[in-house]
């Protein structure tokens, strides 16, 4: 009985965890902390996380060979009424972008 007991526990708490993850990450992210004992990959790797997640820009022209970019920069595409995930491959800047079509179905 005690088993059942712990297994309906581990359920609930990961049917909990999964439902307020959709509430955890809405918004804007701040700022990442400045920590002294940081490299600066480290540094970076948080600042990159931070412009990335808070500057997804939606744009109706398409951006390959328009618009210049940093390599990983994402832009979401809106071609009357289908959407592309675009995302800059130049190294280290450029106009190449390579999108991928996003859909209502999983």
């Amino acid at each position: 009985m005690s088993n059942l007991k712990a297994w309906l526990l581990f359920v609930i708490l990961i049917l909990g965890t999964v439902y307020n993850l959709q509430y955890c990450n809405a918004g804007q992210l701040r700022n990442p902390p400045v920590v002294p004992d940081q490299t600066i990959e480290q540094i970076n790797f948080n600042n990159d996380i931070h412009r990335n997640w808070n500057n997804l820009e939606i744009t109706t022209t398409n951006p390959d060979g328009s618009r210049t970019g940093r390599r990983g920069d994402i832009l979401l595409l809106n071609d009357s009424g289908t959407y592309y995930l675009e995302v800059c491959v130049s190294s280290p800047t450029g106009t190449v972008w390579k999108g991928s079509a996003l859909s209502d179905t999983p």
